[in-house]
């Protein structure tokens, strides 16, 4: 049998809440590419790093990470760790 997958929406709320409180960081809330902003692509590819930041393609994560997300990746994954943190703590309240 297989298992259906649920999003942990807390973990997702914490780290929402986190990218929009960081006018630097609000690119990487949407749906989208954070490098073009196409939207409607069937599959994103994440950031092997932070896995917060979404791609269309190869091409767009190289661009992007020579013109802005290396600066933002090791906070983008310190706030998904956090937000993983924090909706552990949640649970066990």
């Amino acid at each position: 049998k297989g298992t259906t997958f649920t999003p942990d929406v807390s973990k997702e709320s914490f780290l929402l809440e986190s990218l929009l409180a960081d006018k630097s960081l609000q690119v990487y809330t949407g749906g989208d590419c954070a490098f073009c902003k196409k939207s409607g692509v069937h599959r994103l590819d994440r950031c092997s790093r932070c896995r917060v930041a979404r791609y269309c393609g190869r091409v767009c994560q190289t661009e992007h990470w020579k013109s802005e997300h290396k600066h933002h990746c090791k906070r983008l994954l310190q706030l998904r760790l956090e937000a993983n943190r924090k909706a552990g703590e949640e649970e066990a309240a």
